[in-house]
């Protein structure tokens, strides 16, 4: 998950069992427990992560700040002494309150800043290809700065 906001992986691989689709929300279950991000594309799900799908799309944004919110939560409840896990029922003792009305409120509210920050985050994502593109090509000397046009 690497802390970002969009899961940062590659698609999905044919003989994967689990895997999460565009807008699941995907936290970590063991090692970095409670970490996040949001599924833009389908992919492999392994056993370090759970993920929420949501039934209408004016849901994720209160799931995904319900679930920020019980992050440090997630993180006192794990147990083992090697690596910390969390497990389902773990994750059934949160008590998320559910109002369909204010639900849907809330999303009228933050779904632009939400998709806004999807938005966002692919655009760090290619920028962040460009650099390591661009970086070998200043460091030998095959490109300068002066021959970048902005």
């Amino acid at each position: 998950m690497k802390g970002g906001f969009l899961v940062d992986c590659q698609a999905k691989t044919d003989d994967s069992r689990r895997e999460a689709k565009e807008n699941d929300i995907l936290v970590s279950v063991a090692g970095k427990i409670g970490d996040m991000c949001v599924v833009d594309h389908t992919i492999s799900l392994g056993r370090a992560a759970m993920a929420y799908t949501v039934k209408d799309i004016k849901e994720l944004t209160f799931l995904y700040m319900s679930l920020k919110v019980f992050n440090k939560k997630l993180q006192t409840i794990s147990t083992g002494s090697i690596q910390k896990v969390i497990n389902n029922n773990n994750i059934k003792d949160l008590n998320i309150a559910y109002n369909k009305e204010i639900v849907s409120k809330f999303s009228d509210v933050t779904i632009d800043m939400f998709e806004k920050m999807k938005m966002i985050s692919k655009e760090n994502r290619k920028l962040i290809k460009l650099k390591e593109y661009l970086l070998p090509l200043l460091m030998n000397g095959q490109i300068n700065v002066d021959d970048i046009e902005i």
